[in-house]
């Protein structure tokens, strides 16, 4: 119906992505979702409207970032100004587009774009916690060396801390605060947190069957040194790579692994 808003539907939500810490839209869908064709936002591979193209450039935004929009998606910063141009700027105007402007100008266009990725996210979440491909390995040779309930959940959580700097209990406190029903800290990792987590879990299956721990402190000890080494692996800079140094010295602390005991359950 003219003047609405068009709702964000399945089909919509599919279009939107999350990586390496910003949110980007298909181009179609966020047509859509300001009442525009998409050919009067994008032809032929570039922005159709010159003036749109040099106030993105002025944000920021270079010629060469904005062709690749077809393929990527619209970063979320940039959905703002694009926004902004379809409600006020464009030759035909767009009502829709005012009122995209209208419900998202408490939170911010930036917000709103992270918050629809957010179901992406979860969706991965419930994948890698359901997927027995992926976990049960980890959990199956743990509980064949004797290691069980609190060691385990020990183990578990201390890979929490080294994936995300937080137990699973402060990262659910934190991320979602008004959660209705039980959620676990899964649920509310990032994308790349998951990714380190599922690293983690793999290298230290491999090196249950290798070493053959027996009981829940000898496994505690494997997966401990394991996840020292693998954070370490993942953030200590590379010897003579073509000369180059880091800028930023690292600052993972290995004894983190160490934070949490049976005691805690």
């Amino acid at each position: 119906m003219p003047g609405k808003l068009a709702p964000v539907d399945a089909q919509l939500r599919d279009e939107f992505t999350f990586r390496d810490g910003v949110g980007y839209v298909a181009i179609r869908a966020f047509a859509r979702m300001l009442g525009v064709a998409h050919t009067s936002l994008v032809r032929g591979g570039a922005l159709k409207s010159a003036k749109l193209a040099k106030t993105l450039l002025a944000q920021g935004f270079s010629h060469g970032a904005q062709a690749e929009w077809a393929e990527t998606g619209i970063p979320d910063a940039a959905c703002a100004v694009i926004a902004e141009y379809f409600a006020f700027d464009a030759q035909q105007t767009s009502e829709q587009a005012r009122n995209f402007l209208k419900l998202t100008s408490a939170m911010g266009v930036r917000a709103w774009v992270r918050e629809k990725c957010q179901g992406l996210d979860q969706q991965w979440a419930k994948a890698r916690l359901d997927g027995k491909r992926v976990r049960h390995p980890f959990t199956q040779a743990l509980q064949d060396h004797g290691c069980q309930g609190p060691d385990m959940a020990v183990i578990t959580d201390n890979n929490n801390v080294l994936a995300t700097g937080r137990r699973a209990k402060q990262l659910v406190a934190e991320r979602a605060p008004d959660a209705k029903k039980k959620i676990s800290g899964r649920q509310v990792m990032t994308t790349p947190e998951l990714v380190v987590t599922a690293v983690l879990e793999a290298a230290q299956t491999a090196q249950l069957s290798l070493l053959n721990p027996q009981g829940g402190t000898q496994c505690l000890a494997v997966c401990s040194a394991v996840g020292s080494t693998v954070m370490e692996l993942m953030t200590k800079p590379l010897a003579n790579v073509q000369g180059l140094s880091p800028a930023i010295a690292p600052t993972v602390n290995s004894s983190a692994y160490r934070v949490v005991t049976a005691a805690d359950f």
